[in-house]
């Protein structure tokens, strides 16, 4: 059986830490991102890290997704603050900036951040 590429975890601090790597089909991306906001509901959680630095590229159709269905449905659950840990692969970093700079009026309603180091985000994330 082939491994997920992305994991969903919870932080005894008080977050989720979400991550993918690689090039995530359609159908992964949706489950992963479903499972994001379902997991975060049940653990009572409005902080989200994200990982997306093993990121290889944020394929259109996911682009859609988190514009249009994923972002809109996490700001209604209660997630308001998102700390990004950038892909380290330009065509991944540019094209996750992008979904983000195509619905600007989504990423004003919360804050957001993307972070080159994992302690930054944690401490940002936690209000350190």
């Amino acid at each position: 059986m082939e491994a997920e590429p992305y994991k969903v975890l919870h932080h005894d601090l008080g977050y989720v830490e979400a991550g993918c790597s690689g090039f995530v089909e359609e159908q992964k991306f949706r489950q992963w991102g479903e499972t994001i906001l379902r997991f975060a509901q049940q653990k009572g959680v409005s902080r989200l890290l994200i990982d997306l630095q093993d990121l290889k590229v944020l394929r259109p159709g996911n682009q859609i997704f988190i514009r249009e269905e994923w972002f809109p449905e996490a700001l209604e659950r209660g997630i308001s603050r998102f700390a990004i840990l950038e892909p380290t692969n330009f065509f991944g970093n540019a094209s996750v900036k992008q979904a983000v700079d195509l619905a600007p009026e989504l990423f004003e309603k919360v804050e957001f951040e993307y972070f080159l180091q994992r302690e930054a985000a944690e401490d940002w994330l936690l209000g350190k």
